[in-house]
């Protein structure tokens, strides 16, 4: 329960309500510093060797991302009170998103965790938004494919390969892993949508 309402709406909503307070650039280099709590607090509970090189991966990641998402163009770096608090809050909640889905793979296959965390986060965004529920009628065949789609890809898929890869790797590697999401973005606007990558992106990629 903690780990889809804490762990995976608490995510979400941080990281969104970031967004609207600042921006995409910032909310993502905000949210991608969690690699360095990550570590910070698998090596201060013995579960993780502290290693120069983890080190120098997490902060490269940083640096990358930061690249990938401004291209050197800061100007779109700003943000409100409300938006810095969200922000700390999606470093804290995707953290513990990654701690908490490793310690529960000790015990629970990746299926169970997956299910579980997802119905629970479904559950707690249902009852917020019960007076909105009346809204879903409303949606059309074409609307309601295009969800499911959009659940099966960006939600379940994901959720499913990043417990899958937390059997494997310790949390710190497999967060500073994630931040290639970015990348995979400008990538997939360029090729979808027409957007231009430019050279300080293409940096921050590498």
């Amino acid at each position: 329960a903690l780990l889809g309402i804490l762990g995976l709406a608490g995510a979400n909503i941080t990281y969104y309500v970031t967004i609207r307070e600042s921006s995409v650039a910032t909310a993502i280099t905000i949210q991608y510093t969690a690699p360095l709590f990550v570590m910070a607090y698998e090596v201060a509970r013995g579960e993780e060797q502290f290693t120069n090189t983890k080190l120098f991966a997490a902060i490269l990641a940083l640096v990358g991302c930061l690249l990938v998402v401004t291209g050197f163009d800061f100007s779109a770096m700003h943000i409100s009170t409300l938006g810095l608090l969200t922000g700390i809050g999606s470093i804290i909640t995707f953290s513990f998103l990654t701690i908490a889905t490793r310690h529960l793979l000790v015990r629970y296959s990746m299926w169970t965790v997956t299910f579980y965390s997802i119905a629970f986060a479904s559950l707690f965004w249902l009852l917020i938004n019960a007076s909105r529920s009346a809204l879903m009628n409303n949606l059309s065949t074409n609307a309601w494919l295009a969800l499911f789609v959009l659940a099966m890809v960006s939600v379940l898929i994901p959720n499913l390969l990043f417990a899958a890869g937390l059997r494997f790797v310790v949390p710190s590697r497999a967060v500073i892993t994630s931040t290639l999401e970015p990348v995979v973005a400008i990538v997939t606007a360029s090729l979808f949508i027409g957007e231009k990558i430019g050279i300080a992106q293409v940096v921050g990629a590498g």
